[in-house]
């Protein structure tokens, strides 16, 4: 039986119907991955199958050769371009569809859906509202997180010159005069409505004042308990918007 085939067979188009090849192949999860074309955002799909129409229940495993930067569509056999979603049919975005993972796309007679659940990162406004319960957090926006601290440093001074011994997001400090310190951030506040929480390092007496702040400085004055201006260790802290 080897070489022998059906043919003439007609199309089926009902339960216990025998289907054609063509169909079989139109229904089909394609399990094996391959790679994509394509770029901006526009993948581009050889199944290697000759498609003649996309079907709903369609699936395709796809390596991709890039990372998408924003919504991005899908052409198999070049039936035309159809967008990509994820978890159901929300648009993907920026960074969903990283080159060389391996996904599996299904199509839903609209559009491809992403196979799984692609986590929703948290944006710069997510963070700043501080509102959402279900997106992910990543160590590049907590900053962004108005509980979050800003900026912080222990500073010291070694023969009259302020240093920080510990700190985050000081760029530099600015010696301005005895028990003056300018701090330079390394990412500027948003405006200079901040908060700034200042204690004594070592067991002296001692005021710390914030003298002005900016966007981009901070300027702290420390005292003795006279008071007069001394150069005296401290540790602070800042909280506000970035």
């Amino acid at each position: 039986m080897g070489g022998f085939k059906l043919t003439g067979l007609g199309a089926g188009s009902a339960n216990g119907d025998s289907v054609r090849y063509e169909q079989w192949i139109a229904g089909r999860a394609i399990d094996t991955a391959i790679a994509t074309t394509g770029s901006s955002n526009a993948y581009v799909l050889a199944s290697g199958l000759s498609l003649s129409a996309y079907a709903t229940g369609q699936a395709f495993l796809i390596i991709p050769n890039f990372t998408n930067s924003g919504a991005a569509t899908i052409n198999v056999d070049t039936l035309g371009a159809k967008a990509i979603t994820k978890n159901g049919t929300t648009a993907i975005v920026a960074g969903d569809i990283v080159s060389g993972q391996i996904y599996r796309l299904a199509y839903d007679g609209t559009q491809f859906q992403i196979v799984g659940k692609i986590d929703e990162i948290a944006t710069q406004a997510q963070m700043e509202a501080a509102s959402s319960t279900a997106a992910i957090v990543t160590p590049g926006r907590v900053n962004y997180h108005p509980g979050v601290c800003k900026c912080w440093g222990m500073i010291t001074y070694n023969t009259g010159t302020p240093a920080a011994n510990a700190s985050h997001n000081i760029s530099s400090l600015t010696d301005t005069g005895t028990g003056l310190v300018t701090v330079n951030f390394t990412t500027a506040m948003s405006s200079a409505n901040y908060a700034v929480v200042m204690q004594k390092y070592v067991n002296w007496d001692y005021q710390g004042i914030v003298t002005t702040k900016s966007t981009g400085t901070l300027l702290l004055n420390v005292t003795n308990d006279t008071p007069t201006a001394t150069d005296l260790p401290f540790d602070f802290m800042v909280f506000g918007d970035q």
